[in-house]
C-alpha cells in the first residue's frame, strides 16, 4: 500500500508508524508489551521491505518495488521512543507534546541519531488545530482536543504531560470532568491549551504556529478536528497557510 500510494501521489507519500496505545493494541488483538521494542522491530522490517529486501525470517518481498526511498516518520513521546526515532526515522512526529517540551525531545532525538551515526530526523510535531473567527468557538474546540485525549485515549498523553511538569493542569482537567462525558478545560489548566494546540482567530493561530517554529519545529503538521463543516476547515487552512516572502 505504501509503495502504491507513493506512486499515485508522485513521490509525495510519507509513511507514519507508531506504537499506539493499550486501547488500540487491544482493538487489534495485540498485547501492549514493550511497545518501543515492537516499534523498533516493525520499523526495521518495514524499511527492509521498502528497499526491496526480505523481512527478517520471511521469504517474500513486496510485489511492487518502490522507485525511491519512502520517508518513514515515527510517532514517539516517551524518552526511549524518541531516541528510537533518532536511530531509525526520517522524521519525528510527536502528537500532543507540550511546546515547552520540544527542546528536551530534540536532545533525545539527537542522541539517538548520534548513536546510529545518521542525520537528525525532521522535527515534525502534530498540532491540533482550534482556529475560528469566534474566540469562544476556538477555545471550546481546543478544550475538546485536550479533554478528549486526556480522558478517552488511554494513559499515554497524561503520562507525557506529567513527565513535562504539567501534572497539576492535568489533574484540574480530570477534576472538572468527573464523569468524563464533558471536555471542559478550566482556567487552572489554561496552560494546556496554549502548550498543546493552535488556537484562536486568524492572528492567534498564526502566532501559535510561529511559536512552534521558534521552539525548534522544522515542519509542523496541522491536525484538523473531526466533525467540523467544510467551511470551518477551509477557514482554518486558509488563515494558517504559509505566507511567501515578499517578492516571491
Amino acid at each position: 500500500l505504501a509503495t502504491s500510494l507513493d506512486a499515485v501521489s508522485g513521490g509525495r507519500f510519507v509513511l507514519g508508524l507508531g506504537a499506539g496505545s493499550p486501547q488500540l493494541a487491544g482493538l487489534h488483538g495485540r498485547a501492549f508489551s514493550d511497545p518501543v521494542a515492537q516499534l523498533g522491530s516493525v520499523t526495521r522490517e518495514v524499511r527492509a521491505l521498502l528497499t526491496g529486501e526480505r523481512a527478517a525470517g520471511r521469504t517474500l518481498r513486496l510485489a511492487i518495488e518502490p522507485t525511491r526511498e519512502i520517508p518513514v516518520h515515527l510517532a514517539a513521546l516517551g524518552p526511549r521512543a524518541v531516541q528510537l526515532a533518532g536511530e531509525l526515522a526520517d522524521g519525528w512526529y510527536p502528537f500532543l507534546i507540550p511546546r515547552s517540551g520540544l527542546t528536551d525531545g530534540i536532545a533525545l532525538l539527537c542522541e539517538g541519531a548520534a548513536r546510529a551515526g545518521r542525520p537528525v530526523p525532521l522535527v515534525s510535531p502534530g498540532l491540533p488545530v482550534a482556529v475560528a473567527e469566534d474566540p469562544d468557538t476556538a477555545r471550546t474546540l481546543a478544550s475538546w482536543w485536550v479533554g478528549t485525549y486526556l480522558m478517552r485515549m488511554g494513559p499515554v498523553y497524561s503520562s507525557t504531560l506529567r513527565h513535562h511538569g504539567l501534572g497539576t493542569a492535568v489533574d484540574a482537567v480530570l477534576a472538572a470532568n468527573p464523569t468524563q462525558r464533558t471536555t471542559e478545560v478550566p482556567a487552572a489548566a489554561e496552560v494546556l491549551l496554549d502548550e498543546l494546540t493552535v488556537r484562536g482567530d486568524a492572528g492567534g493561530g498564526r502566532a501559535a504556529v510561529d511559536r512552534w517554529y521558534r521552539a525548534g519545529a522544522d515542519l509542523p503538521v496541522l491536525v484538523l478536528p473531526p466533525r467540523r463543516s467544510v467551511a470551518e476547515l477551509e477557514y482554518a487552512l486558509d488563515v494558517l497557510r504559509p505566507i511567501p516572502p515578499a517578492g516571491d
